[in-house]
C-alpha cells in the first residue's frame, strides 16, 4: 500500500510539473504573441492619388500614391491596388480590375497601367494590405458603354491570382 501511495505521489508531482512546464511556455509566449499582434497591426493610409478631381485614360500610366508616414515599422502584408466601378444604380453590382500586386506597402506609390477596355464612368482605387483603403471617386476616359455592356472585371479574382474561386482573402492579407 505503501509503494501504491509513492507511485500516487510521484504521478501527482510529475502531472503538477507537467502543468507547471505548460504554464511557463504559455507565459513565454507572451512576448511572441505581442511580436505577432504588432506585426499585424492595421495600416490604414490615407490615399493621396489619384483624388475627386483625377481623370484617368484608358490605356495610360497612373499613379496610385498613399500616405506611408505613419506606417508601423513591420507591415506583413503585400499591397494590392484594384480599379472599382461605382454604379449608379445601388442594385448593380460593383466590378473589380486587379491594377497592380503583391507589392511591398511601404512604397507609398506605383504607376499603374489603365485597362484599354475600361468603359468610360466614375471609378474608385482600393488599396489592399492591412485593410481596404478607398480613393474618391473619380472619372475614367475609355470605351463607350452607351451599349449597356459591363466593364470586364475581376469580380472571383480581384487580386489576380491563379486560384480565384478557392483563394483565401485571409492568405492575401498575410501575404501569402
Amino acid at each position: 500500500m505503501i509503494t501504491n501511495m509513492r507511485c500516487l505521489s510521484f504521478t501527482a508531482i510529475f502531472q503538477a510539473l507537467a502543468i507547471l512546464l505548460v504554464a511557463v511556455a504559455q507565459v513565454g509566449a507572451g512576448p511572441l504573441s505581442v511580436q505577432r499582434r504588432k506585426a499585424l497591426d492595421v495600416f490604414n493610409p490615407v490615399i493621396v492619388e489619384p483624388t475627386a478631381s483625377s481623370n484617368w485614360v484608358a490605356g495610360a500610366q497612373e499613379l496610385v500614391s498613399w500616405d506611408t508616414s505613419d506606417a508601423p515599422q513591420s507591415i506583413s502584408n503585400q499591397g494590392h491596388v484594384v480599379l472599382k466601378t461605382t454604379p449608379a444604380d445601388s442594385n448593380e453590382v460593383s466590378q473589380w480590375r486587379h491594377l497592380a500586386g503583391p507589392f511591398d506597402l511601404t512604397i507609398g506609390q506605383i504607376n499603374v497601367t489603365v485597362p484599354n477596355d475600361m468603359i468610360t464612368g466614375q471609378y474608385k482605387v482600393i488599396l489592399f494590405g492591412d485593410s481596404g483603403n478607398e480613393s474618391p471617386a473619380f472619372h475614367v476616359d475609355g470605351v463607350n458603354g452607351t451599349d449597356g455592356q459591363q466593364p470586364p472585371s475581376d469580380n472571383d479574382d480581384p487580386f489576380g491570382t491563379d486560384e480565384s474561386h478557392t483563394h483565401n482573402f485571409l492568405d492575401i492579407f498575410k501575404g501569402n
